[in-house]
């Protein structure tokens, strides 16, 4: 149920991140200045981050922990955390401290002013990433240039999962991503195809310092490829009409 006076929902999936989760959600506290709740979404009943959930939630209400009921993976995890929250706007960050969260509150702003999706951008100007090998964030750069250039989609980094989308939005479309983090690019497929604003602003991306990441671009873009051949249904080459193409997208 949506609650009119709570401005954000931040979820967040993970996966044996016991030892970032804390951080994290200190960093949430720390520079969001508007009221919201945190929602964290694990897999497995033996996920490392569990038992640190447990703790916090035990000294804070407005920390949650749900297990995804969806499908295994981050996507069943986004699309559970989206499902139970209550928000106006729902976040979607990382537990690894890879996002900038000092952005929160310019990104809700901006969101207050009329757009369906705010996505800070590692490949606009000003942006930037801090790889520990540089050839990791080749393969998401070329996707966003080439799927920008052919479907005028209004951001040169739709994968980067750190996104924030309206209820509006949440509300209008009916989800059906369950691998990798398709459901990520899947938003911002149908909002660009049903006309809705997104707004990019620069950001910084720092690598992970602990722990290991089981993401693979490559692996994952059989899984992306729907959702940029549906970006180019709006393509500026040969657009279908907006009414024709929200039939399939809309619940």
């Amino acid at each position: 149920m949506v609650n009119d006076t709570l401005p954000l929902s931040v979820v967040i999936p993970v996966y044996n991140e016991g030892e970032y989760i804390r951080s994290t959600i200190d960093s949430l506290k720390k520079n969001i200045s508007f009221k919201n709740e945190i929602i964290v979404i694990y897999d497995q009943d033996q996920d490392t981050t569990v038992p640190v959930l447990e703790e916090i939630c035990l000294h804070d209400a407005s920390v949650k922990m749900l297990k995804n009921d969806v499908e295994p993976g981050p996507s069943g995890a986004i699309r559970t955390g989206i499902s139970y929250s209550s928000g106006n706007n729902i976040l979607v960050t990382m537990a690894d401290m890879s996002d900038d969260h000092t952005q929160i509150n310019e990104m809700l702003n901006i969101m207050n002013r009329g757009s369906s999706i705010v996505i800070p951008s590692r490949y606009c100007k000003g942006g930037k990433q801090l790889l520990n090998k540089k050839s990791k964030g080749y393969m998401p750069r070329v996707a966003g240039r080439l799927l920008k250039f052919l479907s005028g989609l209004p951001t040169l980094d739709p994968t980067n999962s750190y996104k924030l989308y309206s209820r509006e939005l949440i509300s209008s479309v009916n989800l059906t991503s369950k691998v990798s983090f398709s459901v990520t690019l899947e938003l911002v497929a149908k909002a660009h195809c049903l006309g809705l604003e997104i707004k990019e602003i620069p950001t910084t991306w720092k690598d992970r310092t602990q722990g290991k990441s089981n993401f693979s671009f490559i692996k994952s873009m059989i899984y992306y490829l729907p959702w940029f051949f549906l970006a180019l249904l709006k393509s500026r080459i040969s657009p279908i009409p907006k009414k024709t193409v929200a039939k399939f997208i809309r619940k």
